[in-house]
């Protein structure tokens, strides 16, 4: 890890004026670009300012906020606008919320993506057109469904996935609370992390084959049993959001860059930064 970083938790209220800390958008606009080294995106992650800022955003629109929370955030810049992704669940539905920043910040749709007992929609990336969700069972806690949604139009947002990852099993390790995306040796690459993120499994396929739901577990990461011996913090915790960002070719070993927010209720919250080959 890079940095602990302590953050005042918020109550967040959908119906009238809500806040959004914007730690995660931060790290996302700085580590958005070609990123040349190694060393380089370690320097981004390290500048990032422990006090987060926060924006307002109204919303007029229905949402169930009983029994849930938001969960991740992403963001989309635009020709003409910029929006803010928010993946949430309650006690009935999963959805993910489109923001419209500007002058005003405006909830312009909420999108129910799937009913209980896929009520809990989890962490979120967004890469290039694509948005990945994981949408989990969170009481059997027993199976999930990794969706990969068109965002390419955030005026007008698909509920329709375009690629589905059945995830069904053992208790916890079948779910599917954080979720990755992002393009690795030209094949999309999509990380899952289960309850608590105890377990980290990578799905890939080729660019061309996405629309045909052609992803296989390519490798999987007990973070449990990994050695931590070149790690400056050896505690792994109970992530919420998992990021994937890829040096550009050429480097090393295809040196690979994994940044993660946890963003939950509690007295504190942490930022990582690891690395893979």
């Amino acid at each position: 890890m890079k940095h602990i970083i302590h953050i005042n938790p918020r109550e967040v209220l959908l119906k009238l004026k809500a806040y959004i800390e914007l730690l995660s958008l931060l790290f996302f606009l700085n580590c958005t670009g070609q990123i040349s080294t190694d060393e380089s995106i370690t320097s981004t992650f390290e500048s990032i300012d422990e006090n987060p800022l926060a924006i307002s955003y109204s919303n007029n629109k229905k949402v169930n906020n009983i029994g849930g929370h938001l969960q991740g955030i992403q963001l989309i810049s635009g020709e003409a606008s910029n929006y803010a992704i928010l993946s949430g669940s309650s006690d009935s539905y999963a959805y993910y919320m489109v923001v419209k920043l500007g002058v005003e910040n405006d909830v312009i749709s909420v999108n129910r993506l799937m009913d209980k007992p896929f009520k809990h929609a989890g962490g979120i990336q967004v890469f290039e057109n694509y948005l990945a969700v994981g949408i989990e069972d969170n009481d059997k806690k027993d199976r999930s469904k990794v969706c990969i949604y068109d965002i390419s139009d955030p005026e007008n947002p698909s509920v329709k996935p375009i690629a589905i990852i059945e995830r069904e099993g053992k208790h916890k390790r079948s779910t599917a609370g954080c979720v990755g995306i992002t393009n690795y040796k030209n094949k999309v690459l999509v990380v899952v992390g289960d309850w608590d993120t105890k377990n980290i499994d990578f799905y890939s396929c080729n660019l061309d084959g996405i629309q045909n739901n052609n992803f296989e577990l390519i490798y999987s990461i007990n973070t449990e049993k990994i050695s931590k011996a070149d790690w400056i913090d050896n505690n792994w915790h109970s992530y919420q959001n998992i990021n994937l960002n890829e040096l550009p070719r050429g480097k090393p070993r295809s040196i690979r860059i994994i940044s993660v927010v946890l963003q939950i209720f509690s007295h504190r919250s942490f930022l990582g930064l690891q690395r893979i080959s």
